[in-house]
This record gives C-alpha cells, sequence and structure tokens, in this order.
C-alpha cells in the first residue's frame, strides 16, 4: 500500500516554509559513505551533507547506507534527517543518495525514517531506494523534501521474500503475514523534472 496524503506543517514564527519541497539547507557539517547499521535508533541528522564513496553499499555507491543483515541484526529506528543535502555522486558512477536494505529473516526492521526539509541532488539511479531481501522495513516519511532530476526512480521501494527472488505477492513475510510497502508517507515534495509535486 503506497500513501500519497497531505497534511499541516506545523513551522516555527518566522519561519518561511515553501508549499512543496524546501529551500537548498545550509549544511553545517559533512559525512562521506556514512553507515547506520543494525541496531541504531533515536539519532537526528541536522544540516548534514551526505557524500558518496566506493565501497559504502555492497553493490554500488551511496551517500547514506542503512542496514539490518546477519552482521548487524537490531532493527533501524527512529532516525530523522532535517534539513540535509543528499550529494551527487562522482561523475561515471551508478549508486544512490539514500539506500536502505534489509536482509535480516529475524523480524528485526527498519521503521519510523523520517526525510524533513532535505535536499536530493541528482543521482545515477535512485534518490531513495528502499529494499527488503527477506526482511522488511516501513513507516517512512518524505516531508517537504526537493528532489532534482535522477538516471532512474526517484524513490524506488521494493520487497521480496528472498534475497533475490521475487514471488507473488510482492512482499515479505513477517510472523506469518506477508508484508509489502506499508506506511510511505510522501507530504510536500517537489519531485524536478517531473511536472509532479506530493
Amino acid at each position: 500500500v503506497l500513501a500519497i496524503v497531505a497534511c499541516a506543517a506545523v513551522v516555527s514564527p518566522g519561519l518561511r516554509r515553501q508549499a512543496y519541497g524546501c529551500e537548498k539547507p545550509v549544511t553545517t557539517s559533512t559525512l562521506t559513505g556514512h553507515k547506520i547499521w543494525g541496531g541504531t535508533h533515536d539519532v537526528t541528522y541536522s544540516h548534514v551533507r551526505f557524500e558518496g564513496y566506493s565501497g559504502s553499499s555492497p553493490n554500488s555507491w551511496t551517500c547514506l547506507y542503512m542496514a539490518v543483515n546477519a552482521g548487524h541484526p537490531g532493527s533501524i529506528h527512529d532516525i530523522t534527517f532535517d534539513h540535509c543535502v543528499f550529494a551527487t555522486l562522482p561523475a561515471g558512477i551508478e549508486g544512490n543518495g539514500v539506500h536502505m536494505w534489509n536482509s535480516s529473516r529475524t523480524g528485526k526492521t527498519i521503521y519510523n525514517i523520517t526525510f524533513r526539509d532535505c535536499w536530493f541532488e541528482p543521482q545515477p539511479r535512485m534518490q531513495i531506494e528502499m529494499n527488503g531481501r527477506g526482511g522488511w522495513w516501513h513507516d517512512v516519511t518524505i516531508d517537504h523534501c526537493t528532489f532534482e532530476p535522477s538516471g532512474s526512480q526517484m524513490i524506488s521501494c521494493d520487497m521480496s521474500p528472498g534475497d533475490y527472488t521475487p514471488t507473488s505477492p510482492y512482499g515479505v513475510k513477517v510472523a506469518g503475514t506477508v508484508r509489502g510497502v506499508e506506511g510511505l508517507r510522501i507530504t510536500g515534495c517537489d519531485l524536478r523534472g517531473t511536472g509532479a509535486v506530493v
């Protein structure tokens, strides 16, 4: 289930907020090839520029890699990205801005992830790629973010019960129930180059 919802934004007095997207944030620190492993929770990144480098994801370059797997089996939850920038990868590199990966079969999940007033620079592949390969992710909020044109999907979501074997229904089995894309909220975003705002 993909839910695109509209909701009112609560903004501090004196802070101007655009109807869709955001102004490009001013960042105060930079993280390169940053990884968030299973077991991480209750963290806020504010005004951070995320840049990519080789080796930060198993199959591609990425600015931010979040993973729950056999080596890092705990859930990732309650992570907020506030006024952050996800930088374009170097020329000639096939990769993503953000890659969320869950291959855990222990019931651990990636959930309550929020991108608020973030800017996604152009990428050769996806801006945000969310994969469930035997594991699950849910409740991801993307609020008032700006996405520059991308070589592939701006936001990609997929689930399959095995490592690389999609089946029907397309999803992963959690406690005996097949779960798909749930709780994805996209609000007030500017998808540049598509003519779309959501």
